[in-house]
Formats: C-alpha cells, structure tokens, sequence
C-alpha cells in the first residue's frame, strides 16, 4: 500500500494505491483510492485535459 498527497490547482488531494503481486512478482490487482469529492473531480478534469493533449499528438 502507497500514502500519496499533492495538490492540484489548490485542491489538496489524498490517496492511497492499494497493489497486489502474484507468485511470479507482477502486478495483478491495483487500485486507487482518493480522498474527498473536490479533489477527485480537480483529479478527472486534470486526467481528461492530458488525455486530449495526448489524443491530439497523435
């Protein structure tokens, strides 16, 4: 389990990344917890303007 804290255009955000291994040391199971409601909607509309930059160099 990964503590992670920042902030995005003011909004201070919380989370934590919850990650499993298998016997042959891979990743099978992530998950991502954020903390309080502003902050997972500051961290969505930050997501959607990288993927459309992304989207938009290609």
């Amino acid at each position: 389990m990964l503590e992670l804290q920042t902030e995005i255009d003011g909004v201070k955000l919380n989370a934590v990344d919850i990650i499993s291994w298998n016997s042959e040391d891979r990743i099978n199971h992530f998950k991502v917890m954020v903390r309080l409601l502003k902050a997972i909607n500051v961290l969505q509309q930050a997501m959607a303007q990288l993927l459309a930059a992304s989207a938009a160099e290609d």
